[in-house]
C-alpha cells in the first residue's frame, strides 16, 4: 500500500485547524486506498527526516498568505514578509534537491477545495481512487483573514520583487490548482462598508455637534433665567428687610405713644389722688374741687379717647403691615419654589457638568 506523510509548516497550521487537517487525512485515505499520516515536522529545517517516510506531500503559504495572516494577527507586513522569504528560500533550496520526494500544496488551496486538492493529488500520484463520499463530506474552512486583509496583502507582496519571484517559482513548483484566496468583489464590498460607516459615523458626529450648540444655547439662556430669578429674589429680600424695618418702626413708634399714655394715665390718677386729699382736707373748697375733678375726668376722658384713637390708628397700621409682609413672604416662597423647579429641572441637571467645567476653567 502506497504511503503518504503530509507535513504542514508552522505558519501553515494557523490557517489549517488540527480537526481540518484530520479530517483531510480520513478522507484522502479513504479516497485513494492508502496510508495516509501526519508528519510532526512543521520546520523547513526538519523535512529531512520527513522526507526518506514514502512521499511527502506539504502544505505551505504563499506570501500574499503571510501576510494577510500577519496584518490579521497584529505582525507588521515587512516582518511577516521577511520571515516568509527567509522560510520560502530555504524551503525551495530543498525542493530543488528533492523534486521527485514530496509535493508542494498551498494552504489556502486546501483550506477553499479539500475535495479538489485530494483529486489533483490523486492523478498526480497516480493513485487509485475508490470512493468519493469522503471527499464529498469535507467542507471547505473559511481564512482567518479579511477580503481587505487578502487586497492589500497582494499589494504588498506585487511590489517586493524577492518575494514575487518565490512566489512565481512556488506557483510554478505546486500542484496545479486555482487559488481562492483574494475576491476583489468582497474586498470591494468591505471597502464599500467601510465608507459606509465612516459617512454614518461623520453624519453622527455633526449632529452630536449640533446638539452640543444646542445644549450651549440652552445652558445660556438658562443662566439668563436664573440670573433673572436671582435679581428677582435679591429685590423680594430688600422689599422685605424694608417692610421689616417699617415694622420695626410703627412698633418702636405706639411703643412710646403707650408709654406717654401711661404716662399720662398715672399722672391723672395721681392728681385725682391729691383732688381728693384736697377735698378731705378742704370741705370747704368741694365744690371748686369738684369743678377741678369734672375738669380732670374731662381731660382723663379726652386722653382716652386720644389714646383709643391711636390704638386705632396703630392697629390699621400693624394690620396693613402684616398684610404687606405676608404678600412679600408668599413672593419669595413662589420665587425660591421657581428656583429649586429650576434647579430640579432635567436640562439643568443636564449642563451641570458644563458648569462645573466652566468653574475649573475659570479656576472658581
Amino acid at each position: 500500500m502506497t504511503k503518504i506523510t503530509i507535513a504542514v509548516l508552522k505558519k501553515a497550521k494557523e490557517s489549517l485547524t488540527p480537526s481540518f487537517i484530520k479530517q483531510w487525512q480520513f478522507a484522502f485515505a479513504h479516497h485513494c486506498s492508502c496510508e495516509v499520516v501526519i508528519s510532526s515536522a512543521d520546520r523547513v529545517s526538519d523535512l529531512s527526516e520527513a522526507l526518506g517516510d514514502g512521499h511527502l506531500i506539504l502544505t505551505f503559504d504563499f506570501a500574499d498568505v503571510a501576510v494577510a495572516r500577519g496584518l490579521t494577527f497584529g505582525t507588521a507586513p515587512s516582518d511577516a514578509l521577511l520571515r516568509w522569504i527567509e522560510e520560502t528560500s530555504s524551503l525551495l533550496a530543498i525542493y530543488r534537491r528533492n523534486r521527485r520526494a514530496f509535493t508542494l500544496v498551498p494552504s489556502d488551496v486546501v483550506a477553499a477545495n479539500p475535495s479538489d486538492a485530494i483529486e489533483a493529488l490523486a492523478q498526480k500520484l497516480d493513485l487509485n481512487r475508490v470512493a468519493r463520499s469522503h471527499i464529498g463530506q469535507l467542507r471547505a474552512l473559511p481564512p482567518p483573514w479579511s477580503a481587505l486583509h487578502a487586497l492589500v496583502a497582494n499589494e504588498i507582496v506585487a511590489t517586493n520583487e524577492t518575494a514575487s519571484q518565490l512566489n512565481e517559482e512556488l506557483v510554478a513548483s505546486a500542484l496545479p490548482l486555482k487559488r481562492g484566496f483574494l475576491c476583489v468583489n468582497t474586498a470591494y464590498t468591505e471597502i464599500c462598508e467601510m465608507e459606509r460607516a465612516l459617512k454614518s459615523a461623520s453624519s453622527e458626529n455633526c449632529r452630536l455637534s449640533q446638539e452640543k450648540v444646542d445644549a450651549q444655547s440652552l445652558t445660556l439662556q438658562l443662566r439668563n433665567d436664573l440670573t433673572n430669578a436671582q435679581l428677582k429674589a435679591a429685590s423680594a429680600c430688600d422689599e422685605l428687610v424694608a417692610l421689616n424695618a417699617e415694622h420695626t418702626l410703627v412698633h418702636s413708634q405706639l411703643s412710646r405713644v403707650q408709654d406717654e399714655l401711661h404716662s399720662q394715665v398715672i399722672e391723672a390718677a395721681r392728681s385725682t389722688e391729691e383732688l381728693r386729699e384736697s377735698l378731705r382736707d378742704e370741705k370747704k373748697k368741694k365744690q371748686l374741687r369738684e369743678a377741678e375733678r369734672t375738669l380732670l375726668l374731662d381731660q382723663l376722658s379726652q386722653i382716652q379717647d386720644e389714646l383709643h384713637s391711636q390704638e386705632i390708628r396703630a392697629a390699621c397700621s400693624f394690620k396693613e403691615l402684616r398684610v404687606r409682609l405676608h404678600a412679600s413672604e408668599e413672593t419669595a416662597q413662589v420665587l425660591e419654589g421657581e428656583i429649586a423647579a429650576l434647579r430640579n429641572s432635567t436640562s439643568w441637571k443636564v449642563t451641570s457638568p458644563l458648569r462645573g467645567l466652566k468653574r475649573l476653567i475659570s479656576g472658581q
